[in-house]
């Protein structure tokens, strides 16, 4: 197998314990399988040794490359920055922390090339991730399904291949807070999903925990459905209707003198179940106007500190 022109990013985060590793595995694996490849180390401002190590493998190993953003913008931004840097026929998107099974990579390119596709994703088959993350993973991507305009596997990852034709339109929306797991299958190019275990962390932790990966998780939703707008209007209406049967219980109460909670406190519940209502209203509209927001203020995705590009 002597795929060409091909080009591994991956994106990493305070992984000074991992990198070095991740690196050997991956050249075993080249040279296991004949496979001429460069690969795109993008450094998402770690605050620990991680670049420092980086460096020093730049100038051991002609083949790798490296990007330092200045601050940490997101998994997503990092990818993105790789993408927008490098020009190849075709990327490998794999995360560093080794927990993508870098031994089913000549699996994908063999599957990716025969089928010509354009994008070759991957999705979890393990539920090792604790049952609280699995449900509300696989609730999200089924309310995903079901109340936008995507169709995509449940626990999908970022673990994919994807083609320049695929890359060069992916970074040609000016979209902010991308996903990019999510956008690239959004675009409708030809792709399969194949099956994959996720591997124990090599070391250290996580940097996904259950606050942030619900805020990913949110803009997500938002950027892709209107959903809970239409929500907020039917839950206006059947308030409407509800505050009608509590003013006419309010009426027979007094009217019949036979009042077991005073009119008084009726009227309190109900202008605290508006007060509510409305202001996770507001919030859930100021969500939508903030995306408008961070869309039209030009700040860049990215700032690029350093890079090694020999």
């Amino acid at each position: 197998m002597k795929p060409s022109n091909y080009v591994i990013i991956a994106p990493c985060y305070n992984e000074e314990k991992n990198i070095e590793k991740f690196i050997n595995n991956i050249e075993i694996l080249l040279k296991k399988n004949n496979f001429g490849c460069d690969i795109c180390l993008v450094d998402d401002g770690s605050i620990d040794s991680s670049w420092k190590i980086i460096r020093k493998i730049c100038e051991k190993k002609k083949n790798i490359k490296a990007i330092l953003l200045s601050k940490n913008f997101g998994k997503d931004n990092a990818i993105e920055a790789g993408l927008e840097t490098f020009c190849y026929n075709n990327y490998i998107i794999i995360d560093a922390d080794m927990q993508h099974p870098i031994e089913k990579i000549p699996e994908m390119i063999e599957i990716y090339e025969n089928k010509k596709l354009e994008i070759l994703n991957t999705h979890r088959i393990d539920s090792n991730e604790g049952l609280q993350r699995e449900f509300f993973s696989k609730l999200f991507y089924n309310l995903l399904n079901k109340f936008s305009d995507i169709n995509i596997v449940v626990k999908t990852t970022d673990f994919m291949i994807i083609s320049k034709k695929a890359r060069d339109v992916y970074i040609k929306i000016h979209e902010k807070n991308k996903t990019f797991r999510i956008l690239i299958n959004w675009m409708g190019f030809k792709s399969i999903s194949i099956p994959i275990k996720i591997n124990k962390r090599f070391r250290g932790k996580s940097k996904y925990t259950f606050l942030n990966l619900a805020k990913i998780a949110l803009s997500t939703f938002s950027s892709f459905s209107i959903f809970p707008i239409k929500v907020i209007s039917y839950l206006g209406l059947l308030i409407s209707l509800i505050s009608m049967v509590f003013l006419l219980n309010i009426f027979i109460n007094y009217s019949s003198n036979f009042q077991v909670i005073t009119w008084q406190i009726n009227i309190i519940i109900i202008n605290l179940f508006f007060t509510g209502l409305s202001l996770c209203s507001i919030g859930l509209v100021g969500l939508y106007v903030s995306k408008i927001h961070n869309n039209t203020n030009h700040r860049p995705k990215y700032i690029i500190e350093n890079k090694i590009d020999k």
